[in-house]
Parts: structure tokens; C-alpha cells; sequence
């Protein structure tokens, strides 16, 4: 009964999340290549809805990548360190849709940062 409760409350709660959300229509976003900032506090399904549009991206027979801010800025900085930066950022560019989930876990050195924006 207590888990039924709950997953009602949770579907409920996403529900109003996704009517209160200005992405009426996913596929407009990653068909026309727009930058998308998802922000709220924590625990409120950002991830979620990432994870969405992503799921979107896939149906679409799209080609999508997603990581974290911090494995991101790893990968490059390896890759610059190997002199092959250029080789790592034409790979990701070949992908429809880039997810970066988790800025607001980080702390954002600028060095570390520079490539990634």
C-alpha cells in the first residue's frame, strides 16, 4: 500500500513537472540543434527530464551522448594533454544530441573548464 502511495505521488508530482516544463514538444529542440539549461533544486527530476529528451533523441533514431560535467572536462583534458583535443571534439560533434548532466556538483576550475565551453 505505502509503495502504491508513493508511486502515485511520484507520477503525480512528475506530471505537474513536465505541465510546468516550456518543452511542449522535445523533438523541435533536438531537430533544430538549440542549447537547453535544466535547472531546479535538487531531487526535482532535471536528470529526469534530461534523460527524457534523451529517450526522445533515441526513438528519433538520433545519436545521443550523455555524461556528467565532470567525466566531460576529465575526457578533454585528457585529450588535450595527448594532443589529440581536435580528434575528441570532432567525435562529439558527430552526435545529435549532448547531454551534460550534474554542473552544480562541481567545483568549476577555469582551466579545467575552458575546452568544455
Amino acid at each position: 500500500m505505502i509503495s502504491a502511495e508513493y508511486d502515485l505521488r511520484f507520477s503525480k508530482k512528475i506530471n505537474k513537472l513536465i505541465r510546468r516544463c516550456l518543452i511542449r514538444y522535445p523533438e523541435d529542440v533536438i531537430e533544430e540543434r538549440k542549447n537547453l539549461i535544466i535547472t531546479g533544486l535538487t531531487g526535482v527530476g532535471e536528470a529526469y527530464m534530461a534523460c527524457a529528451l534523451g529517450m526522445a533523441a533515441i526513438h528519433q533514431f538520433m545519436n545521443m551522448y550523455y555524461t556528467s560535467a565532470n567525466m566531460m572536462i576529465m575526457e578533454l583534458q585528457k585529450a588535450e594533454r595527448q594532443g589529440t583535443i581536435l580528434d575528441e571534439l570532432k567525435e562529439l560533434v558527430k552526435f545529435d544530441l549532448i547531454i551534460i548532466d550534474d554542473f552544480g556538483l562541481m567545483n568549476l576550475d577555469l582551466n579545467a573548464c575552458r575546452n568544455l565551453f
